[in-house]
């Protein structure tokens, strides 16, 4: 399948792709004609909270201070492994909590994982939340956390940014969108163990959360649908200059 959209593609005068991931395994895949990279938009006004962080936090059963997954619970999202870093951190962060917004096929089996690891009473499932509910439910996090290694591009991340949450990544293809020690943390490799290890740094670091947390709104705005459509224009502006 992959030589067949290949073929296709090679047929293109320009292929557009959202993430450098993708670029490369097109390439590598024998893709041979000129490649842009444009990341997928975000509408940066609809990320904005109703309230200040503690209230939300009230209003969301939350701790003074909490981790965050939003996105599709299911199994390649490897949510499972983001419990088993909870579980590490938990004794000796006991009143932290994780925060899981979404639904999907995974749920139920991770929520017995979470008792078999003891600490179901400390993960809350907010389920599937839209609009103002989920803006609010994700602004009223500490951290966002991922061990997903199969986005094509995670916009979660961008949405993160987009409500000051520092992140804090496995190293897989998709830590290409995290800046390392400006708006978040990525990990020297895939483990969960490593993962626990970045996530401490930065509960037991709040100067730095603060400073990753302004970084990742500033960040967030090359996201912007605007600055998006802008990198659009100028390449269709470029390519029908060129003869062919």
């Amino acid at each position: 399948l992959k030589k067949e959209i290949v073929k296709f593609y090679n047929s293109c005068k320009i292929v557009i792709v959202p993430s450098k991931a993708i670029a490369e395994n097109l390439v590598k895949n024998g893709l041979t004609v000129p490649i842009s990279i444009i990341p997928n938009p975000i509408d940066i006004s609809k990320f904005k909270p109703s309230a200040q962080k503690d209230i939300l936090k009230k209003r969301c059963g939350l701790p003074e201070f909490s981790l965050v997954y939003f996105g599709k619970i299911t199994y390649e999202k490897r949510i499972h492994e983001l419990l088993k870093v909870f579980a590490l951190l938990s004794p000796k962060y006991p009143k932290i909590k994780l925060s899981l917004i979404g639904d999907g096929s995974e749920r139920k089996n991770l929520e017995k994982f979470a008792e078999r690891l003891i600490i179901r009473d400390k993960v809350i499932f907010f389920g599937m939340l839209r609009d103002q509910n989920f803006v609010d439910a994700v602004a009223a996090n500490d951290i966002f956390i991922t061990a997903s290694d199969t986005e094509n591009q995670p916009l979660p991340i961008f949405e993160a940014m987009a409500l000051g949450l520092p992140q804090v990544v496995a190293k897989s293809p998709i830590d290409e969108y995290v800046e390392h020690g400006t708006t978040g943390l990525i990990t020297e490799s895939y483990s969960f163990i490593e993962l626990s290890k970045e996530i401490a740094k930065l509960i037991e670091n709040p100067t730095l959360r603060q400073k990753m947390s302004e970084n990742s709104q500033k960040a967030a705005k090359k996201y912007a649908i605007e600055n998006i459509v802008s990198e659009y224009e100028k390449l269709y502006n470029d390519f029908i200059q060129i003869k062919y």
